[in-house]
């Protein structure tokens, strides 16, 4: 009697930003789907302005890239923000989220990227818990001549905040609040003012505030007799990371 088990294998995407070497990026993806993990698809990121210096050599690079790994997985490219490194990661984060939402294993591999793109991959990676590589090219002659080894790059740790802390990020994702008044609004809609309730819940969150803005995760302006609060860009990028699962 023979027993059948099935094993579902989850596909996974390689998000791969793109510099000036299209060898790099195929011999890397390639080798990495023989090393340990499979290529089902392959996010090639670009720059959106494409007047940046270089960034045309870039899309060139991405179309060349693109057409050589026909056939091996499918192939996708997107834009995100270059200039801006903490912008940067925000748009590969969204693309993270994306790709996980639709049941994919995601990897980064940043063997061929420039120096923006790939710090933003690394902030993107480590706030996502997203396994981030780059290949190790081989030399002869001072020439590259394929890929020697695949290295995982480590994360180093951050700093966890409270389930009460990630809360207030969460309210103040998008366009943040005019004070605190409307941060406790938000937050526990049934408290009534001039309670006592009221005022503990406000020496509450002065606390949690605090310890928000000592880790540069929001930022507060003052607006006659109250406080306008929202999300630093870091701050948005810890809460985007925190959302993924």
């Amino acid at each position: 009697m023979y027993i059948m088990i099935y094993m579902t294998i989850k596909q996974v995407t390689h998000i791969v930003p793109v510099g000036h070497t299209k060898e790099k990026l195929v011999d890397s993806v390639i080798r990495d789907s023989i090393r340990q993990f499979p290529v089902h698809r392959v996010i090639l990121l670009t720059g959106k302005d494409k007047g940046v210096s270089g960034e045309d050599a870039v899309h060139d690079t991405a179309k060349e890239t693109a057409k050589a790994l026909k056939g091996f997985a499918d192939v996708e490219q997107k834009e995100v923000e270059k200039l801006d490194v903490l912008k940067g990661a925000i748009d590969v984060l969204d693309i993270i989220k994306e790709e996980r939402a639709k049941g994919y294993d995601v990897r980064i591999n940043i063997s061929g990227s420039l120096h923006t793109i790939g710090i933003a991959c690394y902030i993107a990676a480590l706030v996502s818990n997203t396994e981030i590589y780059s290949a190790l090219p081989e030399y002869k002659n001072k020439k590259v001549t394929g890929i020697k080894e695949i290295l995982t790059i480590p994360f180093f740790p951050i700093k966890e905040i409270n389930e009460e802390q990630t809360q207030i990020l969460k309210v103040l994702e998008g366009s943040g609040v005019d004070s605190v008044d409307e941060l406790i609004a938000r937050l526990k809609p049934k408290l009534k003012k001039e309670t006592k309730e009221y005022t503990n819940e406000r020496a509450r969150l002065s606390h949690h505030l605090k310890a928000l803005g000592n880790y540069r995760f929001i930022n507060s302006e003052r607006s006659g007799k109250n406080i306008g609060l929202s999300l630093s860009r870091i701050g948005e990028i810890y809460a985007k990371g925190k959302e993924i699962k």
